[in-house]
């Protein structure tokens, strides 16, 4: 996490208000696919996510304050996301002219919406999940959801990455299994994770063992009754 984006959560009571917290505080994800998502999303799930860019805007000063740069991603429901900072991302704004001319519209996504995408994905000889199926946020969210993951692809390997990249819809990127990705443009991002990118992957790994602790205090209470 970056020193801007701690300094801002430190003060988010006295000046930040606005702030709800990171993008890692919205969406949730079961550990066996946290990983794969936190490389979908390639830092992104440390981006600050604001209620709306007037109080943002109206912050600046405060932010110009900051001991190092942000990123803040605002936007609620259906509404278009707008990011505030140096940040750019390719789901926003697809580049490229890869593929072929077939381009799929992603519609309103809920907490447990599936994806009305009418692509064809079973065209391709290959095992494919939407990013965004695998990931679970309140429907208010959904713009945010939608605006990071709604064209991202999850792959097992890197051939049926390139394959659909070549062949498939333009402006989708593609993920792999073991973190690669390639970006809508053609950008190839692969390599070890760095440790400030497991804050998804921690967080659900707290939530699961928070689940499992649940379960068995329910599990002893059962038993003490019978």
């Amino acid at each position: 996490m970056s020193e801007g984006v701690k300094s801002v959560l430190r003060q988010r009571e006295a000046k930040f208000g606005f702030i709800r917290g990171l993008v890692a505080d919205v969406l949730r994800v079961d550990v066996e696919h946290a990983a794969t998502i936190e490389a979908a999303l390639d830092g992104r799930d440390q981006l600050l996510v604001a209620e709306s860019l007037e109080a943002v805007v109206g912050a600046r000063e405060a932010f110009e304050e900051l001991e190092g740069r942000v990123n803040v991603i605002c936007g609620t429901g259906g509404s278009p996301v707008v990011l505030f900072g140096d940040e750019t991302f390719a789901e926003a704004n697809p580049t490229g002219d890869h593929g072929r001319a077939a381009h799929a519209t992603i519609e309103e996504h809920g907490q447990d919406a599936r994806d009305t995408n009418p692509y064809d994905w079973n065209r391709h000889p290959y095992r494919v999940r939407l990013a965004i199926d695998l990931v679970r946020f309140e429907a208010s969210d959904s713009g945010i959801a939608r605006h990071l993951l709604g064209r991202t692809v999850i792959v097992d390997d890197l051939g049926a990455a390139a394959s659909l990249h070549r062949e498939g819809p333009a402006g989708y990127r593609y993920v792999t299994g073991a973190g690669e990705v390639i970006e809508a443009d053609g950008t190839f991002r692969a390599g070890p994770f760095t440790a400030s990118m497991g804050l998804l992957s921690r967080r659900s790994e707290l939530e699961a063992i928070g689940f499992q602790i649940l379960k068995s205090i329910r599990a002893l209470r059962n038993f003490r009754r019978s």
